[in-house]
């Protein structure tokens, strides 16, 4: 298996993160960054609108072997759209 590095800015609001424990906390914004089995991560809050803070969030995933890359979910949501469509067909992470 070979492990691809995620980084990846999010925004996530307060209330979400503010009854969670750190595993919680981690895995929440595994989720939001679009990865929800990120490995080993580290995060940093680089600013905030309000009560919505922008945090980095930074780990690796492993990749089975034959798998090139992971789709990313702007990538999921755009062929899910096009099947919804009719074009092609469904994929998820």
């Amino acid at each position: 298996m070979k492990n691809e590095n995620v980084s990846e800015l999010i925004k996530i609001d307060l209330s979400d993160i503010i009854n969670t424990d750190l595993e919680g906390f981690l895995d929440l914004i595994a989720e939001f960054a679009g990865y929800p089995y990120l490995k080993e991560i580290n995060y940093s809050i680089e600013g905030h609108e309000g009560d919505t803070l922008q945090i980095r969030v930074k780990g690796y995933v492993r990749k089975p072997k034959g798998i090139d890359r992971f789709f990313t979910p702007e990538e999921i949501e755009d062929a899910n759209r096009a099947f919804k469509k009719g074009t092609t067909g469904p994929i998820s992470l």
